[in-house]
């Protein structure tokens, strides 16, 4: 015969309370239970809070006035509330699947889409009625018939309303690895805002996008480039610097899921460019595709490298400076990833050249070392003095402090920079020199 724990004392399967049969228990949270139960022949949810502690069923309490104020389909719901032995109980629907296993069961590129802009409105109908959630993370989004719901409000609280105090100073509230640095912090976690929020949703996104990896460390390799600037501005330190509403992050969600569905072709941009489509809006379409594209081999990037243009490559990185890192991360990638054993001889001098152009663009040392050490390596694989001598130029596009710098990389590398030297039309500079 199997027990469960109920309330400080043990309570039998088949139990009932007011009407609702325990068939199982389905897990144990920080403060509460929850149980599948029957009633009428229809399975449900219960959650009751597992102790009697004051200051637990206060917060318990809370969550129950939570739910009740939202009405929203991608918000859990309350069906029925009750006490039991004094202790506060409630039942919600039962789901299928918490959106932490339905990541590792696999998703599809849509469904990732669709399951995180849902969360998101859900947080959002939070946030528009006056609370946070102050606990985002995958196990807390439950998946029914396709559809996601924003559960476990036991640590969301009314933002104006609410000034009972439940936490102890001390006490950071959450789960660490989704936690906000304000409310990491000792103390501060009575002054979470919409913002903190916006900071765990960042992480979950990562998470999504990851197939299951700890957000605990970024690793943007592991996601794709349209998407990890969504998950960088979400996980700003700073509030400030994150984005101010959910809405944002629906709305750069929903532009790249639609650029993915509905592919950009780079003839289309340069035709509404030239016929007056302005140098942002043009460098926007750009960036969308580049960011839109898994490239299989270099060709497929020299290809669209070469149809874009070098000029118009300086119009795309005039105009996306705040994205320069992200592009070199799909040149670099794909350079290093992919194979390029049919690259024609004339497109080294492409590759070196965007490759410059790059490097310019950046203050970022570790991408100027890398793209500098493509430029090399390709220059002499493919023995292109063309391309050679753009390897001259891009070392002296350096500063003199960039140029010590990177005087390891120098020594590393001046068999094949002596080599080249033939080739330079410049003269490298005396710090590069005395590396050599």
């Amino acid at each position: 015969m199997q027990f469960l724990m109920f309330n400080n004392r043990l309570m039998k399967i088949g139990e009932v309370i007011n009407g609702y049969e325990i068939l199982e228990h389905i897990n144990s949270g920080g403060m509460g239970s929850v149980y599948k139960v029957i009633k009428d022949n229809k399975i449900y949810a219960l959650k009751t809070c597992f102790t009697t502690d004051v200051e637990l069923i206060k917060r318990f309490e809370r969550e129950i006035r939570l739910m009740e104020s939202i009405k929203h389909d991608n918000v859990i719901s309350i069906i029925d509330k009750m006490t039991h032995n004094g202790i506060p109980c409630f039942i919600m629907p039962l789901c299928e699947k918490s959106l932490d296993k339905a990541v590792k069961d696999g998703l599809s590129d849509n469904e990732k889409f669709d399951y995180v802009i849902q969360f998101c409105l859900g947080v959002k109908a939070l946030h528009d009625a006056g609370e946070i959630h102050r606990d985002i993370k995958p196990n807390n989004a439950l998946l029914l018939n396709k559809q996601i719901k924003v559960s476990d409000l036991g640590l969301g609280k009314f933002i104006n309303r609410d000034s009972s105090i439940l936490t102890p100073t001390f006490a950071p509230m959450g789960t660490m690895e989704y936690m906000s640095p304000e409310v990491y912090s000792a103390g501060k976690g009575r002054d979470a805002d919409k913002r903190s929020d916006i900071y765990s949703i960042g992480n979950l996104i990562y998470f999504v996008y990851s197939n299951g990896n700890s957000p605990f460390r970024l690793d943007a390799s592991l996601v794709e480039g349209d998407i990890f600037p969504i998950i960088e501005k979400c996980t700003k330190v700073s509030p400030v610097d994150r984005y101010q509403d959910v809405s944002e992050i629906i709305s750069d969600l929903k532009t790249c899921q639609e650029a993915r569905n509905t592919p950009l072709s780079i003839k289309d941009a340069i035709s509404k460019h030239r016929i007056g489509v302005n140098n942002a809006e043009f460098s926007d379409m750009i960036y969308r595709y580049l960011l839109s594209r898994q490239y299989t081999s270099l060709e497929g990037l020299v290809v669209d490298l070469k149809q874009i243009g070098a000029e118009r490559f300086e119009i795309l990185l005039a105009n996306k400076k705040t994205d320069i890192d992200n592009i070199i991360n799909i040149f670099l990638s794909t350079y290093n990833n992919t194979p390029h054993y049919w690259l024609q001889f004339s497109d080294v001098e492409v590759v070196v050249g965007r490759a410059r152009s790059l490097l310019k663009s950046t203050n970022s040392l570790s991408y100027k070392q890398a793209l500098l050490e493509l430029s090399v390596n390709i220059s002499k694989e493919y023995n292109r003095f063309a391309a050679m001598e753009i390897v001259g130029r891009m070392l002296a596009d350096l500063s003199e402090t960039e140029m010590r710098s990177l005087s390891v990389f120098f020594k590393n590398n001046k068999e094949a920079i002596n080599d080249m030297k033939d080739s330079f039309r410049t003269s490298i500079p005396d710090i590069i020199e005395a590396y050599l």
